[in-house]
């Protein structure tokens, strides 16, 4: 059945501000034995214990780099997402801009809300072109290299940055939100969402989705 342009505008809206992507909705677990599945679990929840904790910095300034090393991409199947990013051409919004590819961080889908609270923790890495004379992607603060989406958890809602390994380069204050009704479980993924008139970020925080962009009334 072919939807109407419409009818899929409408579906892109919801599915922006609804749930995290899940590309592998019947999947449990990775492929193997119990025992193996276990034992990467394991892996996990103990990448989870030795993320160092992070101070958040003032407008201007920029994370610790030396200590976001510390953070390492998820091996997990589906874990990450490569394309092209958005880029206007004669008013219209189209997707063949640079390519960049953003990964979960692994374990932290074993960092609880009540985490984020205490600290900031990166939820994604986004890798861009480093070549010589690659371009920057201001839309979402990226440069050529290694990027971090870092989230926080504070009484008002959710806080986010991009912080760029590249030198002398500040953090970029990014809005980030949850959607209030998200009835899915999220898959521990990090993925772009491309939309007909905007381009986020999605990825895992305390159990919920965490989605960039302009907050929408009433969300988190």
């Amino acid at each position: 059945m072919k939807l109407a342009p419409a009818s899929l505008s409408v579906l892109a809206l919801a599915m922006a501000t609804s749930a995290c992507p899940n590309p592998h909705p019947s999947e449990v677990a990775p492929s193997g034995t119990r025992d193996t599945w276990r034992a990467s679990e394991d892996s996990l929840k103990a990448a989870a214990a030795r993320m160092p904790t992070l101070a958040a910095p003032t407008l201007g300034a920029s994370f610790d780099v030396s200590r976001l090393g510390l953070f390492l991409p998820s091996e997990r199947h589906g874990a990450g997402d490569q394309r092209h990013l958005s880029r206007v051409d004669g008013g219209h919004v189209v997707s063949d801009g640079p390519v960049a590819r953003i990964v979960a961080v692994k374990g932290i889908e074993y960092k609880t809300e009540n985490d984020f609270r205490a600290s900031p923790y990166p939820i994604a890495i986004i890798y861009m072109d480093s070549t010589p004379g690659a371009a920057d992607y201001p839309k979402l603060g990226l440069k050529p290299g290694t990027n971090y989406w870092i989230v926080q958890r504070v009484d008002t809602g959710w806080v986010g940055w991009v912080q760029p390994v590249a030198a002398h380069s500040a953090a970029y204050p990014i809005g980030t939100y949850t959607p209030p009704f998200d009835r899915v479980q999220p898959v521990t993924a990090a993925r772009f969402v491309w939309l007909d008139t905007d381009e986020n970020l999605w990825g895992w925080c305390g159990g919920r989705c965490c989605t960039s962009g302009q907050r929408p009334a009433g969300m988190m």
